[in-house]
């Protein structure tokens, strides 16, 4: 009767953690993608595509020059690798100024904040689409 109750308890816990991973995981990933990753097993990489709503405090919709203030307001990085440009030093090699100018012009911006990254993808002046990952395991190859 004891092992019975105890697989029981496990088949629900199982069951809750795999409902959270399902669900949760996206509505929590888009203020702390750091604590959805643990409901990602088993890498426990977070990785996911908003298209609406609110995402680390950028609303979807938001022109690029708010965006702009937003994300200096949360000290994020700019990640040149999006445009093509992979040199050593990244962003450092930009003036302040010759960045935004270059962001400005650009529809696929990458920023990093520690070990989140996010792409933020623009049709025309409007913010659509911002992709939130969070990597802790990378896969060797």
């Amino acid at each position: 009767m004891a092992a019975k109750s105890v697989s029981l308890i496990v088949a629900g816990t199982l069951g809750v953690y795999a409902c959270l991973c399902l669900f949760a995981a996206p509505w929590i990933g888009r203020s702390r993608p750091e604590v959805a990753r643990f409901l990602r097993p088993p890498l426990f990489n977070f990785d996911h595509s908003y298209g609406s709503g609110s995402v680390l405090g950028i609303p979807v919709g938001l022109t690029k020059a708010a965006v702009v203030e937003t994300v200096t307001r949360q000290k994020m990085q700019i990640d040149p690798a999006c445009w093509g440009d992979n040199r050593a030093g990244g962003i450092a090699l930009y003036s302040a100024a010759d960045a935004r100018d270059h962001l400005l012009k650009e529809d696929d911006w990458c920023f990093t904040r520690g070990r989140t990254s996010v792409r933020m993808i623009f049709s025309g002046n409007q913010l659509r689409t911002v992709i939130v990952r969070y990597v802790t395991t990378e896969l060797a190859t």
